[in-house]
């Protein structure tokens, strides 16, 4: 969507900053790298069982909330 817009832009001779799409893009890659961190599979049984517990809980209270 990002480059879509910008294309837009050009094609409508707007000037258009690279460096605010290329930061854009690198902030977004770096951003779901620390979410594929965070969901990673814990490697010990302990902590496994315990992703395990938050994870149904979380489950749990999406199902309880009105309008879902």
């Amino acid at each position: 969507m990002l480059i879509g817009v910008a294309l837009i832009g050009e094609g409508l001779k707007f000037d258009i900053f690279k460096g605010y799409i290329y930061f854009s893009m690198a902030f977004s890659f770096i951003v779901n790298l620390i979410q594929i961190y965070t969901n990673a599979e814990p490697k010990s049984k302990e902590n496994k069982i315990n992703h395990y517990k938050i994870l149904s809980i979380c489950v749990l209270i999406q199902k309880e909330t009105p309008g879902n």
